[in-house]
């Protein structure tokens, strides 16, 4: 694939074309910074980022239809002190498990898919509601666009071995000789196949806001009902007791989503900040006064492996069910989908999530 572009359009920018074109034939007077601004049409900088431009044959291997892709060969999030009981260091990595270390198994790399660019609109203000000097509060603003036909691939998810135990954050072991294989140990378990996201054709944008936040947070939604988000190829996968992997397979949609309003805003204090006593331990949280979904679908939910047989025999003692006198109903019966399971038109109030570090 080519390599990443980046465009970048700023407002100076803009009026090259029409002070050097050869048409122009008026006398030319210096401008005011107001005048730029008004003949613009905009202040602050847009930026433009344009995945690689897929070839037909890479959109036919990769499964995709859109234009422009980015692929990530692993990313791995490791846990240097496990949990109670558990205390070891572990790995969770995202895409091909080989590319964390070379003794894993291959795997679907995670990947990004559009056929627009995704648009940066970037603008600094001193804070003041009104316009003029005086401001105290300063705060810069990012607007976020993204492309309307935007699908993000998971990549294979699987737990792993971390070898970075004993390597202290920030160390040059942590980014050098150990980082070359992902810092894990080489055996790696697939706990779910990649899916694909998908978000129904909404034109989604988000706005950020970093040093005052007047929006009320880092990250706020503004008017934003997604029709759609499907997850593709959503599949859990279980070691089955050492026998042959089993799957928890379905494919889940989320109807008419609105997350207008919405807002994702860095705490210091995680506890506090959901109500509950002290953490200590800062993170993300979520928060919406009202959160409305139209629908949410769990389509042709399968448990086992599809079409092979079941490790199980069903036997009903003391009965006589069949001529011969056999107590068995069933033997190496197959395995099926269960059905489609979903609620409709859900309503969530004051609804917070908190997210923190490992």
């Amino acid at each position: 694939m080519k390599s990443l572009s980046v465009r970048v359009i700023a407002p100076s920018l803009l009026l090259v074309g029409t002070v050097l074109s050869p048409l122009q034939a008026w006398s030319m007077d210096e401008m005011t910074d107001s005048q730029l601004s008004t003949a613009t049409g905009q202040d602050g900088i847009t930026v433009l980022i344009a995945p690689p431009t897929l070839t037909s044959a890479q959109n036919t291997s990769l499964g995709v239809t859109q234009a422009n892709g980015l692929q990530i060969g692993a990313i791995v999030l490791h846990d240097k002190n496990g949990f109670t009981g558990y205390t070891s260091a572990g790995a969770l990595v995202f895409g091909d498990a080989k590319q964390a270390n070379s003794a894993n198994t291959a795997g679907v790399q995670v990947g990004v898919f559009a056929s627009t660019p995704i648009k940066l609109t970037i603008d600094a203000s001193n804070g003041k509601v009104l316009t003029g000097s005086g401001g105290t509060s300063p705060v810069l603003n990012l607007k976020v666009a993204l492309p309307a036909d935007l699908m993000v691939r998971t990549g294979d998810v699987s737990v792993d071995v971390s070898n970075r135990t004993g390597i202290a954050v920030g160390a040059a072991g942590a980014t050098k000789a150990n980082a070359a294989i992902g810092g894990t140990a080489g055996k790696a378990f697939k706990i779910m196949n990649s899916m694909d996201i998908a978000f129904g054709g909404a034109a989604i944008s988000l706005n950020l806001q970093f040093g005052n936040t007047p929006q009320g947070g880092m990250i706020s939604f503004g008017t934003l009902n997604i029709p759609s988000i499907t997850f593709s190829g959503l599949s859990l996968v279980s070691p089955n007791g050492g026998v042959s992997p089993s799957q928890l397979a379905m494919t889940p949609t989320i109807t008419n989503l609105d997350l207008t309003g919405a807002k994702i805003d860095a705490v210091a204090d995680m506890g506090l900040a959901l109500g509950a006593s002290s953490t200590g331990v800062g993170g993300l949280i979520y928060s919406d006064t009202s959160l409305t979904v139209g629908g949410v679908q769990l389509n042709n939910v399968t448990a086992g492996t599809n079409g092979g047989a079941a490790s199980a025999t069903i036997v009903v003692p003391g009965s006589n069910l069949f001529a011969n006198g056999t107590t068995t109903a069933a033997n190496g019966m197959l395995n099926a989908p269960m059905g489609s399971f979903g609620v409709t038109n859900m309503t969530v109030t004051n609804l917070k999530i908190g997210v923190s570090g490992m």
